[in-house]
């Protein structure tokens, strides 16, 4: 008798369930099929968020590009994803927000302010750009918008995940991000 025919056995004969490597041994082909959906869904979820294949003026440019914000979120702007923030615009201080939507577009708001720890920001005075992954991990602060320059909290801290989490104003609909254009 094969293995994966006593674990079948025993299952129906103990009523205990099989584990997961007797399925495996006992239906090889459904364990195939199962992960070729994961695979083709991990496809259609990324050719989602990266455009649908339409070019956006960040891939047309070949810079991405993110929201920044001048006012505390009343109002943002879209300029290079690699800026160094806090950075002067137009002789005031922006902030990178992000900016979100859950009715199609017709309104936007922002979840929340981010820029790199004072300290962390003076170790790049002289530079007004730089590549995400030249950034220690955890060296942002966050704060909501319109709450002036109080609020700043570290990114890691329980408190970030709250402000960090977007809510549509009227309660209502799903959030999605905004591309900055």
């Amino acid at each position: 008798m094969a293995g994966s025919d006593r674990a079948a056995d025993h299952s129906l004969l103990t009523g205990e369930p099989m584990g997961i490597r007797e399925t495996i041994n006992e239906k090889p082909g459904m364990v195939v099929g199962l992960v070729v959906v994961v695979v083709v869904a991990a496809m259609i979820f990324a050719f989602y968020w990266m455009g649908g294949g339409e070019p956006t003026p960040a891939a047309s440019s070949g810079v991405a590009r993110s929201w920044y914000t001048v006012d505390d979120g009343k109002t943002w702007f879209a300029d290079r994803a690699d800026r160094i923030v806090p950075f002067q615009h137009q002789g005031k201080t922006a902030y990178r927000c992000y900016v979100w939507t859950a009715d199609g577009g017709k309104t936007k708001f922002v979840s929340h302010l981010e820029r790199l720890k004072p300290a962390v920001r003076a170790q790049y005075q002289d530079k007004d750009t730089i590549e995400p992954w030249q950034l220690i991990p955890g060296s942002e602060e966050v704060k909501p918008p319109l709450t002036g320059d109080s609020g700043w909290v570290d990114v890691a801290s329980p408190q970030a995940m709250q402000i960090m989490t977007p809510r549509p104003p009227d309660g209502r609909g799903v959030p999605v991000p905004v591309p900055a254009e």
